[in-house]
């Protein structure tokens, strides 16, 4: 048996270097990724037009979208959309973001673009959404997926169980020994900081935040979730090394509000005023993959996947407008 290994290997090299083009082999793995999209994300969304400008990229992970949607003539329902940026976020133009959309574990590009547009039609009018590409659909999941949920998820797991603890011992740590809270505080940041994940995905959360000076709306789902929420961390133990930088952070997050679906995190406490979080009743994924003890609302009946033509689903175009009333107002 172990004599005829090698022999598999090489009748696998040979197939494709003769059978099939190198070009013609990414082609496949492409339409493998779409199949893990079409699971979780409402692909039915997307214009045909777009697909073809999808496809032209080779490497799109960690890459950005940037989609425009156009309103068609009053009395019509008809839109349009324009992918107006598919490339590094350094040649991104900041100006007219409203929103921002993370999808999660196994998102392609065409994942992206389908949360991008859901969100883009629960705001309605003309607006523009970017999305940040976080994987490569079913080779994500198989390379990093899970990797990803449990390095983030453990990470986020830890810095909770970290503030819960210095929230209760530090006031004892005052009293009885007399070291100021504000002491406590710094000496934790120092040390999170150097453990926090700084991954591209939430250092292109993090500049978006931080530029986009017309984005009201982060909505995240799934693995996308965990991603912002280092990101988010990454930010709060920035801000807190000085009193500028606390309030320079309640500048930033004014008149913004920060959504997760199908995944709980425990965000840092400045950003609780604008955090809402939202899982379905039925998502066990989700569920196993999300911090206790935070404030969350559950969607009676629903699953992890946003996908609206399977049942069970959850609706992010139902779930923004429901909430986010004045968003939609804004924008529309």
């Amino acid at each position: 048996m172990e004599a005829r290994v090698p022999f598999i290997f090489d009748y696998l090299k040979k197939f494709q270097q003769r059978s099939l083009r190198p070009d013609a082999w990414r082609e496949i793995g492409k339409w493998r990724n779409w199949s893990f999209d079409a699971m979780f994300y409402d692909i039915g969304c997307v214009p045909p037009e777009l697909w073809s400008q999808l496809t032209s990229h080779k490497t799109p992970e960690g890459s950005i979208v940037l989609l425009k949607r156009v309103p068609g003539m009053a009395g019509t329902e008809a839109r349009t959309f324009q992918l107006l940026h598919y490339g590094k976020i350094d040649d991104v133009k900041m100006e007219g973001i409203t929103a921002l959309a993370i999808a999660g574990v196994g998102s392609s590009a065409l994942g992206t673009v389908a949360l991008a547009i859901d969100v883009a039609d629960a705001l309605g009018g003309e607006v523009t959404v970017a999305g940040i590409v976080t994987g490569e659909g079913r080779k994500d999941v198989a390379e990093e997926g899970m990797g990803g949920w449990y390095v983030l998820r453990e990470a986020n797991l830890i810095r909770q169980a970290m503030e819960n603890w210095l929230d209760t011992t530090k006031i004892w740590l005052d009293r009885a020994m007399g070291i100021p809270a504000r002491l406590v505080d710094q000496l934790f940041n120092v040390h999170i900081t150097d453990t926090d994940l700084k991954l591209p995905e939430s250092t292109d959360i993090i500049r978006f935040l931080e530029n986009a000076k017309d984005l009201k709306l982060v909505v995240a789902h799934s693995k996308g979730g965990f991603y912002l929420a280092n990101a988010l961390s990454l930010l709060a133990d920035e801000a807190r090394k000085s009193d500028g930088g606390k309030k320079r952070l309640e500048a930033l997050l004014d008149g913004k509000s920060i959504v997760t679906l199908g995944a709980v995190i425990y965000p840092p406490t400045e950003f609780y005023r604008c955090m809402h979080q939202f899982i379905g009743e039925l998502d066990a994924f989700g569920m196993m993959n999300s911090r206790e003890r935070v404030e969350r609302t559950v969607i009676p009946g629903v699953m992890h996947h946003l996908n609206t033509a399977l049942p069970m689903h959850m609706s992010c175009n139902k779930v923004l407008r429901s909430h986010f009333p004045e968003l939609i107002s804004l924008v529309a």
